[in-house]
């Protein structure tokens, strides 16, 4: 799933831990371009862009794995059915192609959050 997805850089973990690292895509100017808008109003929202539809669509709780990063960290539980893993994977990889539809919902969630954080900060 993330050979497939030009925005996934890395996936790696040990044992049920394991976190998703994303980049800049190469190819696509489209993409590539939307990267570097988002990044600009705020660094750290592309994360969010994973973690809000996997809670708010699929009830799957992540996290992003620190400050000012591309990285989302995933710690399922240890008694974890292959049915979960299998819900699981449908879900991420809907949000994967979600991602790379700009423009596209998840896009405009995000650049309007970006922007909403940006007045606040200037309005402080």
């Amino acid at each position: 799933m993330g050979r497939k997805c030009p925005f996934v850089d890395e996936v790696r973990g040990k044992g049920l831990m394991f976190g998703i690292d994303f980049k800049r895509p190469e190819d696509s100017l489209k993409l590539k371009a939307a990267w570097d808008t988002l990044h600009k109003l705020n660094f750290g929202v592309f994360s969010q862009m994973i973690t809000v539809p996997l809670l708010r669509d699929h009830r799957i709780l992540t996290q992003v794995a620190g400050y000012h990063t591309d990285v989302i960290k995933f710690l399922p539980p240890l008694n974890i059915a292959k049915s979960d893993i299998d819900w699981f994977l449908g879900a991420m990889g809907r949000v994967l192609e979600d991602i790379q539809q700009v423009p596209g919902a998840a896009w405009n969630t995000m650049a309007a959050m970006a922007k909403g954080a940006m007045r606040a900060q200037i309005s402080a």
